[in-house]
C-alpha cells in the first residue's frame, strides 16, 4: 500500500492592489503540481471570507479551516516589507 500524497497549500498572502507576488506563487504552485506524491492547492486570501474583528465560529471560512486541518505543509508568499525582518536579513 502506497502512502497518500502530501497536501501542500500555496498561500498568496497579500490582497493589496497591484500585488506582484501572484506570479511567483503560481510558479511554485505549478512546480509542486509536477511532483509525484504531492497534491498542491492554491489559496488566494482575496477569496477567503474573514471577519476584520477576529475569528469566530460565525465568520470563519470553512474551506480554509478544512484545508488547515488537512494540509501537510504550507508555502506562504507575501510581499516583502521594507522595514520588516526579511529586508534586515540582506
Amino acid at each position: 500500500m502506497s502512502a497518500p500524497d502530501l497536501l501542500i497549500a500555496v498561500v498568496l498572502g497579500t490582497s493589496r492592489a497591484g500585488r506582484r507576488s501572484e506570479h511567483p506563487a503560481r510558479y511554485v504552485f505549478a512546480e509542486l503540481q509536477k511532483r509525484a506524491g504531492v497534491t498542491a492547492e492554491f489559496v488566494d486570501i482575496r477569496e477567503l471570507k474573514f471577519a476584520l474583528d477576529g475569528p469566530n465560529e460565525e465568520t470563519r471560512d470553512e474551506h480554509w479551516a478544512d484545508l488547515a486541518k488537512r494540509a501537510d505543509g504550507f508555502v506562504l508568499r507575501a510581499r516583502k516589507h521594507r522595514a520588516g525582518l526579511a529586508s534586515r536579513a540582506h
